[in-house]
């Protein structure tokens, strides 16, 4: 009768029974004698068909604990990645869910997939125009995956290819990945802009060690060397750049003239790509990214801030199991 029962077996014994059509039994205090051998028989198949439904039950629950568990694992050591290493705005308040778009459930994506799904989501990818596209993000045990909206595959980067990862000091949501081509042909360094960027971050950096065996250093910086294509009638070509990341107060960084609603505003809304000779004389050489000062001197965790007391209170000690709360988590 679980999982609703009336609290006395006798009764519940007896419900069983009733649905099951058998009714020439006795019950006795502890025992139920049945009469016909065939009525046996039938309680004893429905006890093997509800066995079943009870191991999918508890299947289900322990994938869910391993899951959350997981999960509150890789947020807590994004903390200690991001600290001191770069300025936190928002994102430090977010909890992780990895698979945000389900993607793992979603036959379109896994017939172009190998490997067990550990993030996905929307995010922002600079083109070769300098603009920032939106595409999905899609990353397993080995490879990351890049999908048009309509989830059609637009790139694969094997971990193992990553050649250096990249984030600036600032709170924008930038990464830098640049990665080997498998053919000798060069490839354009994969520049992505994200405001879950701490979890993206922490992912590739954990799978990338399984994967590969080594850690993957993550280069905190304001300067990053770069490779970009540039497209013409005759051809494109691979040419190197650096890629520099400056607070600035000479744009509009878009309409939040209220106070409280700077934290709304999306971080790639508080920067600007100076690309151009008229925002950048040195643009042949140099992709400046001017960022507001909301993600600079401003930001809600700077370079030598302490660690918030959220995060203190349910970071897991050596030697001590902590409760952490988890009752889902927040879009930003």
């Amino acid at each position: 009768t679980w999982p609703r029962h009336s609290g006395r077996h006798q009764n519940d014994t007896e419900s069983i029974l009733s649905d099951l059509g058998i009714s020439d039994y006795e019950c006795g205090k502890t025992k139920v004698f049945i009469k016909e051998p065939k009525d046996l028989f039938k309680l004893e198949e429905a006890r093997k068909k509800q066995l079943h439904v009870v191991a999918k039950i508890i299947q289900k629950a322990y994938l869910k604990y391993k899951a959350r568990l997981y999960l509150l694992q890789l947020r807590e050591k994004s903390v200690t990645l991001l600290h001191t290493n770069k300025r936190r705005r928002g994102s430090w308040q977010l909890y992780f869910a990895g698979d945000y778009l389900e993607a793992a459930e979603n036959e379109t994506v896994t017939s172009q997939i190998d490997g067990r799904v550990k993030f996905s989501d929307r995010i922002k990818v600079l083109s070769h125009k300098n603009k920032l596209n939106q595409c999905i993000l899609v990353v397993t045990r080995s490879t990351l995956y890049l999908f048009s909206s309509s989830y059609k595959l637009t790139n694969s980067i094997p971990l193992r290819d990553i050649n250096s990862f990249g984030m600036s000091t600032f709170a924008d949501g930038f990464m830098v990945a640049n990665y080997a081509s498998p053919t000798p042909k060069p490839v354009a360094t994969l520049i992505m802009e994200s405001s879950r960027k701490a979890e993206i971050a922490t992912v590739i950096a954990q799978e990338y060690e399984s994967s590969v065996g080594r850690e993957l250093h993550i280069a905190f910086a304001d300067q990053h060397d770069i490779t970009v294509q540039k497209k013409s009638l005759f051809g494109s070509k691979f040419l190197p750049k650096k890629i520099v990341f400056e607070e600035s107060t000479a744009h509009q960084y878009g309409a939040h003239a209220r106070p409280e609603l700077k934290l709304a505003t999306p971080s790639d809304k508080l920067v600007y790509i100076a690309a151009t000779k008229v925002d950048n004389p040195d643009y042949k050489d140099i992709l400046r990214i001017d960022v507001s000062p909301e993600l600079g001197k401003y930001a809600e965790l700077q370079l030598d801030s302490e660690l918030p007391d959220r995060i203190n209170r349910f970071r897991g000690r050596p030697g001590q199991r902590k409760k952490i709360p988890y009752g889902g988590y927040r879009k930003r």
